[in-house]
C-alpha cells in the first residue's frame, strides 16, 4: 500500500491523482446527497444538462462550419474555434461519447483509466522518472485511455439517448419563443436556443420546408416537433405594428 502511495505521488503521476481525487470527491458528495434524499434529482438532471449540453456544442460547432462554406468563413465562431485546436478538442469529445454520455461519465471513466495505466507504465518502463519517457508515455496512455473510454462508455449510449429523449418531452417547446444561434437555419440545418423557465435550452432546428433561411439572431418560434427526433420546425416571429397596439 505505501509503495502504491508513494508511486502515486511521483512527479509524472501527481497531477493525474489529484484529478482522480477531485473526481473522486465529486461522487462522495453525489453519495451524500443520494443519502440524504435531498441531491437525487439535482445530480441526475445536471448529468444529463451536460451531456445535453456537449453535444450541442459539438453540433454547433459543426453547423458553423457549414455556415462557414456558405458564407465567407469569419462569421461562425470567430477566434472561438481555435482552428486546428477547436477541432482537435470536438473530435476528441465525440470519440470519447463526450455528447451522448454525461460528461461527468466520461471524466470520471478516462481519469481512473489514465491513472492506472501512468502508474503502471511509469513502474515498469519508466522507474527512473525521465523527463522525455514519462512524456511519450502520457501520449500513449492519453490514446489508450480514450479508446477504452470509449468501449466502456458506449453501451450507456441507448440508454442515455431515452432518457434524453424522455427528458425533453417533459419540457414543453413547442409555442416558445427562441432566437437563432447558428449562422442561419435551413431545411436541413442549424440551431435555436429557446427560455424555459430562465433557462436557456439549444435545439435542433429546421425551418418548414419551402421558407427561406433565417440568420442568426433572428427571433422565432417554435412550432413543430418531429417525432422520433429532436429537431423542431421554427419559423420567424412577425413584428408587432403600432397601429395593431393602438
Amino acid at each position: 500500500m505505501g509503495e502504491i502511495v508513494q508511486e502515486a505521488l511521483v512527479w509524472h503521476n501527481l497531477p493525474l491523482t489529484v484529478l482522480l481525487c477531485l473526481v473522486g470527491l465529486y461522487w462522495l458528495m453525489v453519495a451524500v446527497g443520494l443519502a440524504h434524499h435531498e441531491g437525487l434529482d439535482v445530480d441526475l438532471d445536471g448529468d444529463m444538462d451536460v451531456a445535453i449540453d456537449v453535444d450541442a456544442h459539438v453540433d454547433a460547432h459543426v453547423d458553423a462550419h457549414a455556415d462557414g462554406d456558405h458564407s465567407s468563413g469569419h462569421d461562425l465562431h470567430g477566434a472561438h474555434s481555435g482552428g486546428g485546436l477547436g477541432d482537435l478538442g470536438v473530435a476528441v469529445l465525440k470519440f470519447v461519447n463526450a455528447g451522448e454520455v454525461p460528461l461527468t461519465l466520461v471524466i470520471s471513466m478516462m481519469s481512473l483509466l489514465m491513472w492506472g495505466t501512468s502508474m503502471i507504465a511509469n513502474y515498469y518502463l519508466n522507474p527512473g522518472g525521465g523527463f522525455v519517457l514519462a512524456a511519450g508515455l502520457l501520449v500513449g496512455n492519453f490514446i489508450t485511455s480514450a479508446t477504452l473510454t470509449r468501449i466502456v462508455t458506449s453501451p450507456m449510449k441507448p440508454l442515455m439517448r431515452g432518457l434524453r429523449r424522455g427528458a425533453r418531452e417533459e419540457v414543453k417547446v413547442v409555442g416558445c419563443v427562441g432566437v437563432v444561434k447558428t449562422g442561419e437555419v435551413t431545411e436541413s440545418y442549424g440551431q435555436v436556443e429557446v427560455d424555459i423557465d430562465g433557462s436557456p435550452l439549444l435545439l435542433q432546428a429546421r425551418v418548414a420546408g419551402g421558407a427561406g433561411p433565417l440568420s442568426r439572431g433572428d427571433e422565432v418560434m417554435v412550432i413543430d416537433h418531429e417525432e422520433g427526433t429532436q429537431i423542431y420546425t421554427i419559423r420567424k416571429t412577425e413584428p408587432i405594428k403600432t397601429e395593431e397596439i393602438q
